[in-house]
């Protein structure tokens, strides 16, 4: 717990650091600025035969001036041919457009293509002045703005006060629409004609809708264009379904995504349910390397079962977690959960894709003053015993009685028969179902503020939820805290979240529920007494007599993760991004059983009673993604380009002991134990990953449209002769409904042909499987030292286990109301890593190899 407290204090002293380099960065930033004599801006030209936007295009390169026109305008044009040396753009304009039906007037920054009118025509003009300004507290002016007549490309900017002055001709009704980058666009109607007063016009951030795109963790790409398969669901949804987890709903929005119920483990709140995407890739079971390594001694709890072959990859924020963290996170602080499903969406991320991928986007500050908002939440869990339909004492002995269980005419059997059909006449008829079971109260607390200007956002989190289970005295308890920053300065922006999360378990010490449905319900609980009885006849024990005991099985797990993100906005449509996450994650279950339990009757020796097993894990993770981003549209094409690298390193020991030989319940630590049982045995891991990856997405007039990535994976997991894989996907698609002929049916709002081909990977088994590896044997010692015995046959030619996916599918929208959506798969696993069994006289009974 001292090493916890000291990482977070470290990271929140790194925090206040990251806070006072941005107030004190702010300072000096702040500068004024004097205003200087205009030169003219000049350009060199030599064009021939082009359009008049190759003409603006050229201009644009070598100035700081922007265009308005329309095709009309550049249609009417035709042809323009030019040839000037360091000529003012004033005069290179003059050629251009004399002789034409067109001209252009300047506004600051700004060049209007409008039409020549005649000078005898008298046309009624109005003013229309106002500002813009951003929301917010302090309302800082915007400066670039574009404010044009609706409709036309008639407008201005905004000065560097955030003002403006706009010139239109006099009509009945007069609408302008403003717009800038980052800001919703907005379109006022002008009140007060024609002697218009002072227009104020407040931007929001614009906020692009979930529904809108796709979030594949390296790249938001539109869902128009999008051609793998792919489910996004809103925190709103979530909240809708249930705001205790987020897993338990997933299946709810996607039926490619299924829960394994463990009929076992029934709702024990400490067991997370099995679950797959589109059908299993790997060999079934349950999770056989875990139990084999619970087995040897190891740990294993049930939230720590990684190795299942069908287990999805978590990306949060851009960076993988486990699945425990993704369970126990508040649903508040989640904005947005995409299901990616098919090659195209998964392929980006490689040898970890096989069995889809889930991303999870938090949520940020918003923009404004301070927001305080709390969430309560409360549910009530009752055991639904409807399907039971079990017999009462007296039908269950005269059952037995009826299949030859008795021979009355034995007197053992007789007796047993009597004393039961005794039981039965004192009124006995247990309902032993109903013992273990209670009613139960849930709940969860959120606290979240944010707030901040353009330049800088703040964010922070407080979440606590107790999730008690049917069985009593089963609980999990969940507590997080976060702290969200947000520093903006010119084209660099700053994020860092520092995340911790606690969470405290117990199991139910009455013991799994299908050991109550087999109980006898003429048997008696207590004693003449009034007290438990230890056995309800002879060799039978009573489960309630162990419940009453100081058994116990806890657990607590702690979770620091603190994400940085850094990024360089080239221009609108060039980005740089890098991220660096690091995580440390410890966990530590404890089991006891009290020496007064019954399994211990047979033992007269009573330093030999009483058990406890303690198990831990330590790992530590980090995670650097850096890549380039662009997006553009012109004309009819639009083009979503991503590359770049990813780098991870993880790694994880464990270690497990037993001790032996407690005087009580009350005394069940370490030191009160008379003996060790066997000595504490544990293992060190570490797996490192690189991969390169390029990413595209391209769409021509919103009509057809294609996918492609390739990415290449290596991983120490591999032996040296196949280190590294390679995993791609291709996609194609057409948006039917933006043909021009479906503008005859109207009611169709979407129809969208798809379809992708492609291979991903996957690792699921324990790391140095590829190696030899060896147990060094501190018992024995020699004159040259200690020894080492052979614990692994590794396998150095064993390669990348792949899975070849083929998707097609449509997607249909009726009246912007109802959708449908179909797709059909296929999925073949090649290469798959298994055991192979050898002759034990080898020195080892198995060894990983691929197989089919």
């Amino acid at each position: 717990m001292k090493k916890n407290k000291y990482s977070l204090s470290l990271s929140l002293k790194f925090l206040c650091r990251v806070v006072l380099m941005t107030v004190l960065g702010t300072s000096f930033l702040c500068f004024s600025v004097k205003g200087d004599p205009v030169e003219p801006q000049r350009v060199t030209l030599n064009l021939r035969e082009v359009s008049l936007s190759v003409l603006f295009q050229e201009i644009k390169n070598q100035t700081s001036f922007k265009f308005f026109y329309n095709d009309t305008q550049e249609k009417d044009m035709g042809k323009i041919t030019v040839n000037v040396k360091n000529e003012t753009v004033e005069r290179v304009l003059e050629r251009v457009f004399q002789g034409k039906g067109y001209t252009y007037k300047v506004s600051g920054e700004q060049i209007i293509v409008v039409k020549r009118e005649e000078k005898t025509k008298s046309v009624e003009e109005v003013v229309i002045e106002g500002t813009v300004v951003e929301t917010g507290k302090d309302s800082m002016p915007i400066i670039g703005a574009t404010v044009v007549l609706h409709g036309t490309t008639t407008g201005v900017v905004t000065d560097v006060n955030g003002k403006f002055r706009l010139v239109v001709p006099l009509d009945d009704e007069i609408y302008i629409e403003i717009s800038f980058l980052g800001m919703k666009k907005q379109v006022h109607k002008v009140v007060g004609l024609p002697n218009p007063k002072p227009m104020r016009i407040v931007m929001q951030p614009e906020t692009v809708g979930v529904d809108e795109v796709i979030v594949t963790g390296y790249a938001n790409i539109r869902k128009e264009s999008f051609t793998g398969a792919a489910t996004t669901v809103t925190k709103e949804d979530i909240l809708k379904v249930s705001p205790r987890n987020v897993i338990d709903v997933l299946q709810v929005f996607d039926p490619s995504l299924r829960m394994v119920k463990n009929n076992e483990m029934g709702s024990d709140p400490n067991t997370l349910p099995e679950f797959y995407i589109r059908g299993r890739t790997g060999m079934d079971g349950v999770k056989q390397l875990d139990l084999l390594e619970a087995q040897q001694g190891g740990s294993m709890s049930k939230f720590s079962l990684t190795t299942n072959p069908n287990l999805p990859v978590f990306i949060l924020d851009g960076y993988e977690v486990e699945v425990q963290k993704i369970y126990d996170m508040d649903p508040n602080r989640i904005a947005s959960i995409t299901i990616l499903k098919d090659a195209a969406a998964t392929a980006i991320y490689g040898s970890r894709a096989s069995n889809g991928v889930i991303v999870i986007e938090s949520v940020t500050p918003e923009l404004g003053k301070l927001q305080v908002s709390y969430s309560f939440n409360a549910s009530l869990t009752v055991p639904d015993l409807s399907d039971y339909n079990l017999m009462n004492a007296e039908e269950k002995l005269q059952a037995e009685l009826l299949s030859g269980l008795y021979d009355l005419s034995k007197a053992n059997d007789l007796a047993s028969y009597a004393k039961k059909k005794n039981y039965i006449t004192k009124g006995v008829d247990t309902d032993w179902m109903s013992q273990p079971l209670q009613n139960q109260f849930n709940h969860s607390h959120s606290l979240y503020v944010s707030g901040g200007t353009e330049g800088f956002r703040f964010g922070g989190d407080v979440s606590y939820a107790h999730e008690g289970g049917v069985m009593k005295k089963s609980y999990r308890n969940r507590m997080s805290v976060g702290v969200y920053v947000d520093y903006r300065v010119g084209k660099l922006q700053i994020r860092n979240n520092v995340s911790y999360d606690l969470a405290k378990s117990s199991d139910s010490p009455y013991g799994s529920f299908s050991d109550y449905t087999k109980q006898q319900p003429y048997y008696e609980i207590y004693d003449e007494n009034g007290k438990l009885k230890p056995e309800l006849n002879i060799g039978v024990k009573n489960p309630l007599y162990e419940a009453s005991l100081g058994n116990f099985s806890k657990g607590e797990s702690s979770n620091l993760t603190n994400n940085l993100s850094l990024y360089w906005y080239f221009n609108d449509h060039l980005q740089l991004q890098s991220q660096f996450s690091i995580t440390k994650s410890d966990s530590e279950d404890r089991d006891f059983k009290d020496p007064l339990s019954t399994s211990y009757s047979s033992q007269d020796n009573p330093f030999t009673r009483g058990e406890l097993s303690v198990s831990t894990t330590d790992n530590f993770n980090w995670n650097l993604n850096a890549f380039l981003a662009y997006n553009n549209s012109i004309g009819k094409n639009y083009l979503n380009l991503s590359l770049g690298i990813n780098v991870q390193e993880n790694q994880n020991s464990n270690l497990s002991s037993q001790y032996r030989g407690f005087p009580s319940a009350a005394l069940h630590t370490i030191g009160h134990a008379k003996e060790i049982v066997r000595k504490p045995s544990g293992e060190d891991n570490k797996t490192r990953l690189m991969g390169i990856f390029v990413s595209g997405n391209y769409s021509w007039d919103n009509i057809f449209m294609a996918d492609a990535s390739i990415r290449f994976d290596g991983s120490s997991e591999f032996g040296s002769e196949s280190r590294w894989g390679s995993f791609w996907s291709l996609g194609a698609g057409v948006n039917v409904h933006n043909f021009k002929f479906m503008a005859a049916l109207p009611w169709i709002n979407q129809f969208k042909i798809r379809g992708t081909y492609g291979a991903t990977g996957k690792v699921n088994y324990p790391p140095y499987a590829a190696r030899d590896t060896y147990e060094v044997l501190f018992d024995d010692w020699y004159s040259t030292g200690i020894g080492a015995t052979m614990k692994g046959i590794g396998n150095e030619n064993l390669v990348w286990e792949k899975t070849n996916s083929t998707n097609i599918g449509f997607d249909i929208g009726f009246f912007n109301k109802y959708s449908l959506t179909f797709s059909w798969y296929n999925r073949q696993t090649v290469d798959m890593i298994t055991d192979v069994t050898i002759p034990s006289s080898a020195g080892f009974t198995s060894y990983k190899d691929n197989m089919g």
